[in-house]
């Protein structure tokens, strides 16, 4: 299992979003067209029905990638998902649950970002995680280092 942090580039146009936002892919770079992971029109399909989750714009490109791994969506962490905790451990509930359903209970190894503002520092951080499905919520660990006061 690898988690990784850093802080990172923001080229959207837009500065944050409240809600638990799939972004693009392609969110660092304002040199790239906007493309999304192949997952995130069916992660989003899946979780809207059980909680409140955005898209930030309906994708047009994707990157595909063949692998028996999951490659999830980039996923922006947004104020009130900060605020309100209960909602980042749904989030990583409701990827758990996805998988369980996509891949009939076996065991598959996860691949996603969560990107989040420090409102303090006023930087963009990232933290991705890549690893067995059943330990998800270890990133809560890393998440909690740049967000708990």
């Amino acid at each position: 299992m690898e988690i990784i942090e850093k802080e990172v580039n923001w080229n959207l146009p837009v500065s944050d979003f409240e809600k638990i936002t799939i972004i693009p892919t392609s969110y660092a770079d304002a040199s790239e067209k906007e493309y999304y992971n192949d997952t995130a029109s069916s992660f989003y399909k899946f979780a809207k029905e059980k909680s409140d989750i955005e898209i930030y714009n309906q994708p047009e490109v994707f990157l595909v990638q063949k692998s028996g791994d999951w490659f999830g969506p980039v996923m922006y962490i947004g104020t009130l998902a900060i605020e309100n905790y209960s909602t980042l451990i749904t989030l990583l509930d409701l990827i758990s649950e996805h998988l369980k359903t996509k891949y009939a209970g076996n065991e598959v190894t996860a691949k996603f970002e969560m990107v989040f503002k420090d409102k303090k520092k006023g930087t963009y951080n990232s933290i991705k995680y890549d690893g067995p499905s059943s330990e998800i919520k270890t990133v809560l660990k890393s998440f909690d280092k740049h967000t708990k006061k």
